[in-house]
């Protein structure tokens, strides 16, 4: 069992990634938006377009991160206690992050449809690709309450 200094610890930690985890996407979309002056080529749309589906793949079959029943990591348990609220939290950022993933598909097919791109497109699929970054990682770096808890 966790002394209290270490619980302490862990819900810092708790604290700091899921703050990272909702943090980046917005950021990525800001930093793109404030940094990347005009527009990127039809290469980097043509890229996202076919990076997005593979990250929404391997994030939906290979760690089912969308099915209703799926546990949230071990640092959420710690940071809100109630198994509820775990839920919705994960849940919540499980649905931001297809929400982003899709939208940044969708801005990318439609610059290939079009095109032309311009700054605010580059920054929705910056954001969205970063979305779908963080969720990985963290989904694979962070064990559910099954892993450690079995």
């Amino acid at each position: 069992m966790a002394e209290p200094g270490e619980k302490a610890v862990f819900r810092w930690l708790g604290v700091a990634v899921t703050a990272i985890a909702f943090g980046l996407p917005p950021i990525a979309f800001l930093v793109a938006l404030a940094l990347i002056d005009g527009h990127a080529g039809i290469a980097y749309f043509e890229a996202i377009a076919q990076i997005i589906p593979i990250v929404i793949l391997a994030l939906a079959i290979e760690l089912r991160y969308f099915a209703p029943g799926r546990e949230g990591p071990q640092l959420l348990k710690l940071l809100f206690r109630d198994p509820l609220r775990v839920r919705l939290v994960a849940g919540a950022y499980a649905a931001a992050t297809l929400l982003a993933l899709v939208a940044s598909e969708a801005v990318a097919l439609w610059v290939l449809a079009d095109g032309s791109s311009d700054q605010l497109r580059l920054s929705i699929t910056t954001a969205g690709l970063t979305a779908g970054a963080v969720a990985l990682v963290v989904a694979i770096l962070l064990p559910a309450f099954g892993a450690e808890d079995g």
